[in-house]
């Protein structure tokens, strides 16, 4: 995984594998789009994989978003890996962040 991420990253991790966590594609019927469900899917989603980090290790939060939803995980944090544009990843220290309010 490290030699997907963009090189100022890559370049401060080990070259072993990284732990993480791939979240499942998600998506909300098109009748109730626009209620922020999308974004409450995608909260809890990153609030139960940070909290599995107590029992198990993870670097990240990966998804393999599908046509058209790859901007909606870029405006939450998600960073595109730099050979599969559509694999996207989110820290678990950034993520942790949103849960804990540290910076």
């Amino acid at each position: 995984m490290a030699d997907e991420l963009p090189a100022p990253l890559a370049s401060k991790l080990p070259g072993f594998p990284l732990p993480a966590t791939l979240i499942g594609r998600m998506a909300v019927s098109a009748s109730l789009r626009g209620q922020r469900l999308g974004e409450y899917l995608l909260m809890d989603a990153l609030r139960r994989a940070w909290l599995a980090t107590q029992q198990v290790a993870s670097w990240a939060v990966t998804v393999d978003a599908k046509q058209g939803a790859r901007e909606f995980y870029i405006r939450y944090g998600f960073i595109a890996m730099v050979q599969r544009p559509d694999r996207l990843f989110f820290p678990m220290g950034s993520i942790a962040n949103l849960f804990t309010g540290t910076v």
